[in-house]
């Protein structure tokens, strides 16, 4: 999750902090969510609604899986 969420960000073009306000979350739950820290299912959400992809594709695996 954490690693797809930086992806999504970076081709974004969005810094940590430009995304958290987009999510309408702390820059410091979006950092911890980004290096792997546990996040709660309506933190995931906002972050997904927030990049404009679903939550299957920020848990998906790089493979696809």
């Amino acid at each position: 999750f954490g690693r797809n969420l930086t992806t999504a960000r970076w081709l974004r073009g969005w810094t940590l902090r430009q995304a958290a306000v987009k999510a309408g979350l702390s820059w410091m739950t979006l950092h911890r969510a980004e290096n792997g820290r546990e996040v709660t299912l309506p933190t995931a959400l906002k972050a997904a609604a927030a990049y404009g992809v679903t939550l299957d594709q920020l848990t998906r695996e790089p493979d696809g899986r």
